[in-house]
């Protein structure tokens, strides 16, 4: 029975070795990402340093995530814009994407316009707080190759109705 439970033991171990290189690896993945500063409305809007800033990343499958805090300096109004300046081209939806975040019992909205504007969606006291954390879309440039790829047979095969048997 011991030799059962040395063995159990090493197998153990090299799970965990492999569960442990494989959190080393995403760890090292999601460091990789180059996150941008968001130009907030310094006259609306306030960034605490003791908090994680508002920043973007689009990563190379065109995907735009956001992350961070920041706070109303004064009252708002629905469809006041919290950035100084849009967000790039290649940061911009292809739609316009709504976020509704619920902190502390409260509903905030915010929406990302396809010209790169991060709106309020409704009227805000000062000192509300928003959070971006999560919030995430695909730009354009995330069907860039769904475009340009060429037909696979199953894509020929689901055009015209047709079932190819292999």
């Amino acid at each position: 029975m011991g030799g059962a439970f040395g063995t159990r033991g090493r197998r153990g171990r090299a799970f965990g070795t492999v569960v442990m290189t494989t959190m080393m690896f995403l760890i090292r993945v999601a460091s990789a990402t180059t996150w941008i500063p968001l130009p907030m409305d310094d006259d609306r809007f306030r960034v605490v340093r003791s908090y994680a800033p508002p920043e973007y990343a689009v990563d190379a499958d065109g995907r735009a995530r956001f992350r961070g805090w920041f706070a109303s300096s004064t009252t708002l109004d629905a469809g006041d814009d919290a950035l100084a300046t849009p967000v790039p081209r290649d940061a911009r939806p292809t739609r316009e994407e709504t976020w509704r975040v619920t902190l502390k019992g409260h509903d905030r909205t915010l929406t990302m316009t396809r010209e790169g504007r991060l709106i309020v969606g409704d009227v805000y006291e000062a000192d509300t707080w928003f959070a971006l954390t999560g919030l995430e879309y695909d730009t354009a440039a995330a069907f860039e190759e769904a475009e340009t790829a060429p037909p696979t047979r199953e894509d020929e095969d689901a055009g015209d109705g047709a079932c190819a048997a292999r």
